[in-house]
């Protein structure tokens, strides 16, 4: 049978292997915040940069190809065409703006995650040579008895 010191510094030590194994399943479990924004700006800067390449050269063809007829106005496709492309334009640099702001959001949070994951690793490691040294210190005591 163990002495009762002894004892708890062996349930202390489980303990805190058991908080630690926790922490580092709930880390990895644990997905950034800002990943959902960035994908979707991702997928939406996609989406408009595909828009805006489709309508500049439609209006491009459209603009080239266009035959004037006596009395038609070919002025009001193209406008239009025109317009369209750069909204989708000025919609491609917000949702980039988007995409460029939310990744270094995540790169700085990851940083910040693993300096703060460290330091409590470094005080998980001095706690446990702690309760070894008391361990160390308990078991000296016994041997003297």
């Amino acid at each position: 049978m163990l002495p009762v010191g002894k004892r708890s510094v062996e349930r202390k030590f489980a303990e805190m292997t058991l908080i630690l194994k926790r922490e580092v399943i709930r880390m990895v479990k644990t997905q950034p915040r800002y990943s959902r924004a960035r994908n979707i700006f991702l997928i939406l800067f996609l989406l408009s940069t595909l828009t805006f390449v489709c309508l500049f050269l439609g209006l491009v063809f459209f603009s080239f190809g266009a035959q004037k007829e006596p009395g038609g106005n070919t002025n009001i496709p193209i406008i239009v065409t025109l317009l369209g492309a750069g909204a989708s334009c000025l919609t491609s640099l917000v949702t980039l703006v988007g995409l460029v702001s939310t990744t270094v959001l995540t790169w700085r949070k990851e940083s910040r995650d693993a300096k703060v994951a460290e330091l409590e690793r470094k005080q998980k490691e001095i706690e446990i040579e702690k309760e070894r040294l008391e361990l160390a210190k308990l078991k000296a005591t016994q041997e003297k008895r």
